[in-house]
């Protein structure tokens, strides 16, 4: 209810701000996607389902002001499991600073405030998160192309009804990138980070709700049963992962590009919590079921971008991952701690999408973008809970006026 309240409380103050801020300011933007996913839950069972979204989004631009104020609105519903459905939202403020001779160097900062909410058979994800970021743009040689940054982000994250996975996060990263006149650029990334959770014991936690034909929490069957979420909460509360990245672009011509990206995890400490079972349900729950910090390994991209005539642009990609987790797998005659050997699994990814974008549309809105895109991986694993294959159609519809 106080959560409610707050919401608004700050819609109110918002419509209250409006008239004397003048709508000139303002970007309101409204997209719409809706998508068939043959296994959003990414388990082995495959149970497939409709899924729409929402988003309204409003920006306030100062006149001759380096600050961006902005909130969103996200609504998402799923047809066969309705019980799925959540909210979230989020409002935030962030500031550019240009510098340097040609103002070519710029500072990058901002912050957020994030909050979701799901229906009472899915409350233990609700979350709320604060963010803060710091961000640097630097030109070490600016006739030569030669360009760093450097930036740090600070993270916390609270579920209210699931406190062993709250937690404080720094991350920081350190980029130096070249530009050749051959219309090549090469980028080399470090990135550091640490994951301190805020609860130091351990723990199980259990979740259970009835299951309709189908599976209605994620599926281990058909029929009607009760269904456990169960996690593993380690007694040393923090985790840290060094990540490399590689990655170099090339302008094949004008209007044809091609990336290849390596990227490289390292976990520093080998620690991490994670649920087990249930409804693996990656639309927003992704940080609880595969979190990066719980795994290393090499990660692989190649995508070729190709801008068409009228508007129209069309993207191909492909990733190759090779994930080796910190942690067993459940066998059958597992209870509580699991006994199996590591859990590694290997993933192959392909996707496709093509966007069109209008000018003004009926003299109303400013921007008008429609997208399709397809999306197939088969994920390999020595968990047979996690051995799946999962395709998706998109579509979307991108508005702002």
């Amino acid at each position: 209810m106080m959560k409610h309240n707050l919401i608004s409380s700050l819609i109110v103050c918002l419509l209250t701000l409006l008239p004397q801020l003048g709508w000139s300011q303002f970007l309101t933007g409204v997209s719409l996607f809706s998508s068939y996913d043959d296994n959003p839950f990414r388990n082995s069972f495959q149970r497939g389902d409709y899924i729409t979204t929402g988003v309204l989004s409003l920006e306030y631009i100062p006149d001759e002001s380096p600050f961006r104020f902005f909130a969103t609105g996200n609504l998402s519903l799923f047809r066969d499991y309705p019980e799925r459905r959540y909210f979230s939202n989020s409002f935030g403020v962030s500031y550019t600073k240009p510098f340097g001779e040609n103002e070519e160097n710029a500072l990058y900062a901002g912050t957020s405030y994030f909050m979701r909410f799901n229906r009472t058979l899915y409350d233990y994800y609700d979350f709320s998160q604060f963010l803060g970021y710091v961000n640097f743009k630097y030109y070490l040689d600016y006739s030569e192309g030669l360009m760093s940054r450097a930036g740090y982000r600070l993270r916390y994250r609270g579920y209210s009804n699931l406190e062993e996975f709250s937690y404080l996060e720094h991350y920081g990263f350190v980029q130096i990138s070249k530009f050749f006149e051959s219309k090549t650029t090469v980028l080399a990334e470090l990135d550091l980070g640490n994951k301190n959770y805020v609860s130091t014991s351990a723990s199980m936690f259990t979740a259970t709700g009835n299951m309709n034909e189908g599976g209605m929490m994620g599926g281990w069957m058909n029929g009607r049963m009760n269904q456990s979420t169960r996690f593993i909460s380690y007694s040393r509360p923090s985790t840290t992962q060094l990540i490399g990245i590689l990655r170099v672009a090339q302008s094949l011509s004008q209007t044809t590009g091609v990336s290849v990206q390596y990227l490289r995890r390292w976990d520093v400490s080998e620690r991490t919590r994670f649920l087990s079972g249930g409804a693996v349900d990656f639309q927003g729950d992704e940080e609880l079921w595969d979190d990066p910090y719980g795994y290393q390994g090499n990660e692989y991209n190649v995508t070729l971008t190709q801008h068409l005539p009228w508007n129209m642009t069309a993207r191909l990609s492909a990733d190759y991952l090779k994930k080796d987790y910190a942690r067993r797998t459940f066998t059958p005659t597992d209870a509580e701690t699991p006994t199996g050997p590591l859990r590694n699994d290997t993933r192959f990814v392909v996707g496709t999408d093509v966007r069109k974008s209008f000018g003004e549309v009926w003299g109303f809105f400013d921007g008008f973008t429609i997208s399709l895109s397809y999306f197939y991986q088969r994920n390999k694993s020595n968990d047979p809970y996690y051995d799946f294959r999962n395709t998706s159609f998109n579509i979307g519809l991108v508005t702002q006026f």
